[in-house]
């Protein structure tokens, strides 16, 4: 959860008078593996329900080979579920194969993927829908800034898009926010009227013989997916950004910054399954520990194996009773 390595908790709780080696802690962590994996399993089969999902991917290092080399870890957050998933891609082909689809098998029901504009989300072509991220759209404007900071002409076209992408996006929160039909009502014409103007300011544009190469080059990539960048405008349950997913990469990248990567197969393939647990727990309003701690027990209790009803463990199917204890902080009993 907080992006720490082994070695750093070892520390840790020696300060505290439990001296546990690295190298404990790790069995440790392998014999949990298996009474995880079930509900791993049984949070990505409900994920994969999802109505959208945010998608995201950043590197992960194979430590375990002399000469390294990168493995990726994939994000696919719903609305109250988030599975990490360890592949050797970072292709479309994951994407599918998670999802289940394929081009004699495709959904029943369309998913969105909200997702940035790389070229592997291109390659799923008709067999899920898209919305294209509005916050990565407004990074590649500013990169257009940054690259001709000394040309006045890309800073006034730059100041002129950040403006009215940052309309959307106050636009787009405030018909979500909308207390009244008429609120919402108001802030959906506001918004739609906000998108056409972008869209007639894009192709007059790039109609400019003398439009600048890197104005040209962004203003392109939007015209070629305008589609999948204003799919939010017509679905109001579907947000205009992939921040949902960054953010949560955001404790992977802390801890690959803290130790590199991961020293086995199976201790990669263990964080995974340990981040989908835990982040679909705190998504869910829980207090992962509490959760863990009381699941643990149970494993326990049934001989170290994996309780037979996961569903009684599981945020959406579990009592409100074991909702509200697992709610509150975790108590220690002295001794």
């Amino acid at each position: 959860l907080w992006g720490q390595p082994l070695n750093r908790q070892s520390q840790a709780l020696a300060l505290e008078g439990a001296h546990l080696a690295p190298g404990s802690m790790v069995g440790v962590l392998g014999r949990l593996q298996p009474m995880l994996q079930p509900v791993t399993e049984a949070i990505a089969a409900h994920n994969r329900h999802s109505t959208y999902l945010h998608v995201d991917e950043t590197r992960w290092r194979k430590l375990w080979l002399l000469r390294g080399g990168n493995t990726w870890l994939w994000v696919f957050v719903g609305e109250d579920s988030t599975v990490y998933l360890i592949a050797d891609s970072r292709g479309h082909q994951v994407v599918l194969d998670y999802l289940g689809l394929s081009a004699e098998q495709p959904a029943a029901e369309l998913i969105t993927l909200i997702c940035d504009f790389m070229k592997a989300y291109d390659a799923l072509g008709e067999l899920v829908a898209r919305q294209r991220c509005w916050s990565h759209y407004r990074r590649l404007i500013l990169e257009c800034r940054t690259r001709c900071r000394h040309d006045k002409a890309v800073t006034r076209w730059v100041d002129q898009w950040l403006e009215m992408v940052d309309d959307l996006f106050h636009l787009w929160y405030e018909r979500r926010q909308a207390t009244t039909a008429e609120g919402r009502e108001d802030a959906d014409l506001a918004l739609r009227g906000c998108v056409e103007e972008m869209e007639a300011v894009r192709a007059e544009q790039l109609q400019q013989k003398h439009l600048p190469a890197d104005a040209r080059r962004v203003l392109t990539l939007a015209q070629e997916h305008w589609a999948e960048l204003v799919r939010c405008v017509a679905d109001p349950a579907i947000a205009p950004d992939n921040n949902a997913a960054e953010r949560a990469a955001r404790t992977p990248v802390v801890l690959r910054k803290n130790c590199y990567g991961s020293g086995a197969p199976w201790a990669a393939t263990f964080l995974a399954q340990a981040w989908t647990i835990l982040l679909t727990m705190k998504q869910n309003g829980l207090n992962p520990l509490s959760w863990l701690v009381a699941y643990l027990m149970a494993c326990a209790e049934a001989g170290g194996r994996p309780p037979t009803d996961l569903a009684a463990w599981l945020p959406w199917s579990a009592s409100e009773q074991d909702r509200a204890a697992w709610s509150r902080p975790l108590r220690v009993e002295p001794g």
